[in-house]
Parts: C-alpha cells; sequence; structure tokens
C-alpha cells in the first residue's frame, strides 16, 4: 500500500512483475496469482485507483469482476475476489470474501469456434514448437484471431499449464482422451470457469488430432441429443475432505510456465521491456496481497520470473589481445552444464560495455533454456549515434543440440544472413554465429558463444544495418 502512496504505480500495469514478485515472496499456489495477474492486465487496478472515494461490492468491483470474468475465461468466483483483493489493499473497498465459492455462471457468453480454427493454422504454419513458446502464441492469437479474447485466454492458458504436451504424452495415445482431469488442473491453477478450461482442453485435443472437434457451448453440447460424446470423461474422484476455498493446491514440480518476453507484431499487450527494479516498495505491496490471501490460508505460487538477483552493471577495461582463431562449427562436448550455468550471469555483466542497470533474470519455457536474462540497452554506453533502445535477451543452453535448433529457427525469417564474429575480451570468448534477420518487421540479430553454451538476441524498430552497426561497434574488438 505504501507502493501507491508512494506514487510509484507502474507496478499496478505490469503483470509480469507482479506475478514474479508474488511467486518470489510466497511460491505455494499459482491459482490467486493466475487471477490477480489477469486482473492487472485487464487494468483493473489503475480503474480502482482512478476512482474517487470508496467502491462498492455490488456496484462498480462487481462489473469490474464481470467484465475481468468475460474478458479472461475466469470463473466469476475467481475474478471477484481478484477484483475484491485489489479494492482492499488500494485501500477503495472493504476485505475480500475468501470464502467464495463458484456456483457456475450461468451468465457466461459461450466459447466460439473461430479462435480453435486460427489455432489449428498456426500449428500448421509454424509447426509445433509454437504450442511451448507461450508468449508468440498468445501474440499471433492476438493478431489472427481479434475480438475473441476469452477464448485466447483459455487457450494461452492451457498452453502455460503445458496441456498440449500433456495431451500428446498421454500413456495410450490411441485411446479416449480424458478431458476432465486436465480441465480440471486448469480451474485449479490457472482458475478458468469449469465451461472455458473443458472447451479448451477440447479444442487443443482437436488441433493435434487426439479427439474429434467439440460443442462450443453448453447448449450446443445438449443439442446433440444422443449422439455419443466426444470424449470419454475420467470417472468421479472418490470423496475427499474439501479444502477450503482459495487455498493453495501445493507445489508442483515442474518447469514454470513463464512466457518468453518478446512477441508477434500487433499483440496485446505489446512485449514488455525491462524496468529498473523497486525491491523494497514491491515487497510492501506483496505484504498487503498476502495479507488478503492469509484470511483464507491461501498462499500464491506461480512461475517466477524474479529469482532476487540484481544487476550491478560494471565497466571492463578494453582487452589488449586481439588475437583470433577461426570458427570451427563441428560440435563439441560441453562443459557440465551446472559448472557453464554458474558462469552465466557475471560472464553476461562483464560482455558489453556499461550496460544498462535494466537488466533483471526472467524465466522462458523454450525447451533447452536453462538461464534467460532479459535487458534494455541505450547508445550511452558505446559511443553510437543509435536513439532508440535495444531490447536484448541472453539465454543460457542445456546442450549445444537445443541451442543450435534454437538458432536454426531463424533460418527462415526474412532477409536472413549468418556470418561468423570474432570478439576478445577479459572472458576467453573469441568467435561465434552472427545471424541478421527480420521478426515480425522489426531488425533482429542472435549471436553465439559457442564454448559457453549461450546466445544473445537483440531486437529494435531501427534499420538492419544500424542495428548490426550497433553490435559491432558494442561488442567486437
Amino acid at each position: 500500500m505504501e507502493l501507491v502512496r508512494g506514487g510509484d504505480t507502474i507496478v499496478l500495469r505490469d503483470a509480469s512483475r507482479v506475478r514474479a514478485i508474488l511467486a518470489d515472496a510466497a511460491p505455494d499456489s499459482t491459482k490467486e496469482i493466475a487471477a490477480l495477474a489477469a486482473a492487472v492486465e485487464e487494468s483493473v487496478p489503475p480503474s480502482i485507483t482512478g476512482s474517487t472515494g470508496s467502491l462498492s461490492v455490488e456496484g462498480s468491483i462487481d462489473r469490474l469482476a464481470r467484465t475481468l470474468a468475460d474478458r479472461r475465461a475466469l470463473s466469476l468466483g475467481a475474478a471477484t475476489w481478484a477484483v475484491r483483493s485489489w479494492a482492499w489493499v488500494l485501500e477503495k473497498g472493504p476485505p475480500p470474501d475468501d470464502a467464495i465459492v463458484d456456483d457456475g455462471d450461468p451468465a457466461a457468453p459461450p466459447m466460439r469456434a473461430g479462435p480453435r480454427q486460427t489455432l489449428r493454422e498456426i500449428l500448421a504454419t509454424y509447426g509445433p514448437g509454437v504450442q511451448r513458446d507461450v508468449s508468440r502464441l498468445r501474440a499471433l492469437l492476438a493478431d489472427l484471431a481479434p475480438g475473441f479474447r476469452r477464448e485466447q485466454a483459455a487457450l494461452s492458458a492451457a498452453a502455460e499449464e503445458r496441456i498440449p504436451d500433456r495431451i500428446e504424452a498421454r500413456s495410450q495415445p490411441d485411446g479416449p482422451l480424458l478431458v476432465a482431469p486436465l480441465a480440471d488442473r486448469l480451474v485449479a491453477r490457472q482458475a478458468l470457469s469449469t465451461d472455458a478450461a473443458t472447451w479448451a482442453v477440447a479444442s487443443w485435443a482437436w488441433v493435434l488430432g487426439a479427439g474429434p472437434e467439440p460443442a462450443d457451448s453448453a447448449a450446443d453440447a445438449r443439442s446433440q441429443g444422443s449422439a455419443p460424446p466426444p470424449f470419454t470423461q475420467s470417472p468421479p474422484p472418490q470423496p475427499a475432505p474439501a479444502p477450503a476455498a482459495w487455498q493453495a493446491d501445493g507445489p508442483v514440480a515442474e518447469e514454470p510456465p513463464t512466457p518468453p518476453p518478446w512477441s508477434a507484431a500487433g499483440a496485446e499487450p505489446p512485449p514488455e521491456r525491462p524496468r529498473k527494479r523497486r525491491r523494497r516498495r514491491q515487497v510492501l505491496l506483496v505484504a498487503g496481497i498476502l495479507l488478503v490471501l492469509s484470511g483464507g490460508s491461501a498462499a500464491i505460487a506461480a512461475a517466477s520470473q524474479d529469482n532476487g538477483y540484481t544487476y550491478t552493471p560494471t565497466y571492463p577495461a578494453p582487452a589488449t589481445d586481439s588475437t583470433t582463431t577461426p570458427y570451427d562449427p563441428t560440435p563439441t562436448t560441453p562443459a557440465p552444464t551446472t559448472t557453464t550455468a554458474s558462469t552465466w550471469p557475471e560472464f553476461i555483466q562483464n560482455t558489453f560495455y556499461a550496460p544498462s542497470s535494466s537488466c533483471q533474470p526472467v524465466t522462458t519455457n523454450i525447451d533447452g533454456v536453462e538461464y534467460a536474462m532479459m535487458c534494455e540497452l541505450t547508445d550511452d554506453r558505446s559511443g553510437s549515434t543509435v536513439s532508440d533502445s535495444v531490447v536484448v535477451r541472453y539465454m543460457g543452453w542445456s546442450s549445444k543440440s537445443e541451442m543450435d535448433a534454437f538458432l536454426d529457427e531463424d533460418k527462415t525469417a526474412d532477409s536472413y544472413d549468418e556470418s561468423t564474429w570474432s570478439f576478445t575480451t577479459n572472458n576467453s570468448v573469441t568467435q561465434g554465429r552472427l545471424i541478421k534477420f527480420i521478426n515480425d518487421g522489426e531488425s533482429a540479430i542472435d549471436w553465439s558463444y559457442e564454448t559457453k553454451l549461450l546466445t544473445g538476441e537483440a531486437q529494435s524498430t531501427i534499420s538492419q544495418s544500424e542495428l548490426a552497426d550497433w553490435w559491432t561497434s558494442a561488442t567486437v574488438e
């Protein structure tokens, strides 16, 4: 709450940071974070802070909750809890009722088939890898199926929970798919309504060839009469003590599904760029939200994008040894991952001259990535005349084959050009690959530190030649 009184309201508009801060503070639940972060993405906190006086529960708050539920395919109970929680944290409403129970929402709009058809076309065009790149998938759905925000949210939430992978990896691929357990997972971890979760699972199954095209609403399902159901539902679970509403689901040992920071042009919202971190004030905001959760014994968990590492820029002296050796593309056995990974943060910090302090670790579900850092670099460190900032992401890889597979994807991009670069610093890295291409209309480059199992990628609105000049002046001796 001190965060708002201090005037620092940027975090209230940055869902990725809110999600990361909450996960960093109390990593025990995902449902609450999904609802709170969805509210931020729909600008609920700014709407609350912009109001005069307290909000009435049966007026403004419930209207915001209805809108949130409709746009994000959330259960009405989850949306109501999230809006009331934000109102209380921002001192605009009473404490929320942590015992809210979802009894269904007969007024919820039906799910529509259009985005499912678009999803099928996306996978046919971009390949199966897009189902694991949630940020890119979300951007493509927003760009190619505008006006279907509810369906976009449900399909993207399913991708975050790796529902497509679970469908493809089921033990009996030729047998009927049990929709209910996967839908229950979306309800329990992503706060989706039961209807939206069932639709999302069935839609992914159809797209992946694991089932027929599903009905898009309860009315459609009823209209099928005596026709056999498209999927076999799971048997009813054994009776068990019901947990209190909004309690933590318990930690799940799997890779957290935080989306990568870049997405396709035209996406809504646009790709987030890193901002300077104000840890002290953010923790105060977390404390307020934790008080909300404590009433229902709920803790918060999700994919953390903030592991507490604060990036401190340094200014290494230019190297004096400019000797280089020809680049040998022959695969070599990488150093042990644990040893390599431990050197990545310091190496990144010392690679660029005077990097921006806006660097921060992030997480991504790209296959093979073990470490990632996002930076926003500007021209003040290299004497370049570039006036635009350049967004840079570094990624450390578990193996050379995973790194190569990622770089090979760029060969399908526009204006693709690959060369070998030489780089001499005090970091004992002398050569790698430099790849220039156009990504969704913006200039982009990738470069590799072969012996470090590390890649960098940069994207900017400046021209491709300017971006290459910027990179050369910043990195190459």
